[in-house]
């Protein structure tokens, strides 16, 4: 017999909203999620655009600190890839790109440089072949 464990994190798990900012209305409810994703792909461009080799990026300011944040911002809020978010999806890929991919007993095992079989093999040749 099984006994049922009521769970309450559903419930501690919602998404808060922030609807106003500091008593302006803000035009559409935003996320704290959103937030996070437009702050830090704004870090990312600010550090990005003045890395060498990307200084031709630097007369297209509304490009680099509105339309990209805001776009990567839609990307990993909205998407889903393999039924996860984004960056979680991309976090496992390239771990699992970087894991070995041969195991026994669940470690990693070394692959053999040749291996021979060194056995005979017998067949029964069929009534149509000759």
């Amino acid at each position: 017999m099984r006994k049922q464990v009521k769970v309450y994190t559903p419930l501690v798990r919602y998404e808060r909203i922030l609807y106003s900012l500091l008593d302006v209305e803000l035009p559409f409810p935003v996320s704290f999620r959103q937030i996070g994703f437009f702050a830090s792909s704004l870090l990312a461009m600010v550090i990005l655009v003045k890395l060498p080799g990307f200084g031709f990026m630097e007369s297209w300011w509304l490009i680099n600190y509105v339309a990209i944040p805001v776009g990567l911002t839609w990307f990993f809020t909205k998407f889903k890839l393999d039924g996860k978010a984004p960056h979680i999806f991309l976090l496992n890929f390239i771990q699992y790109q970087l894991s070995a991919k041969t195991y026994s007993k669940y470690e990693k095992a070394e692959k053999p440089a040749k291996y021979q079989y060194k056995t005979n093999v017998t067949y029964r040749k069929g009534v149509d072949s000759e």
